[in-house]
């Protein structure tokens, strides 16, 4: 057990106080400095990727801003090519309509005026069946006659 006693009395004066302050060597300083510059080239490194990634975005931002002037150019064109088209159809569908009703009394019109024709000697008949009705009353070989045929 002494033998135990004394191992732990060297451990214990072996070991520096909590208080005391423990030298700071050349070697720790010179570590200590390469560390910081070190430090400092991996931040000014580190400055330099973010300022070219902020380039970077800033010139992306321009690209998409551009991209996006021309599809808005783009929706215009297409905008004013619909109303065109769209123009264009209905005047094609007007004059098609045009077309077909000029062309129906270009056609009818031969036919109304045989129509006329007819009509006028139709009228012209009836007056003289008419004529020969009156003229039937006085004599009756021509009454007969107009009988025979269906006419009176």
């Amino acid at each position: 057990m002494r033998g135990l006693l004394g191992v732990s009395l060297l451990l214990w004066a072996q070991q520096p106080p909590e208080n005391t302050v423990v030298p700071f060597t050349l070697s720790d300083k010179e570590r200590l400095i390469r560390l910081e510059s070190q430090l400092q080239a991996h931040k000014e490194a580190s400055q330099a990727q973010l300022n070219a990634l902020q380039r970077e975005m800033s010139s992306l931002q321009r690209e998409v801003q551009d991209i996006r002037t021309r599809l808005d150019r783009l929706e215009e064109r297409m905008d004013m090519q619909f109303y065109a088209l769209l123009g264009a159809m209905i005047g094609i569908a007007g004059a098609i309509i045009g077309a077909i009703f000029w062309d129906r009394r270009k056609t009818l019109q031969p036919l109304e005026q045989k129509i006329a024709e007819i009509q006028k000697d139709t009228s012209r008949l009836q007056n003289l069946l008419y004529a020969l009705h009156e003229y039937a009353k006085n004599h009756p070989d021509l009454a007969a006659l107009l009988r025979q045929y269906g006419a009176l």
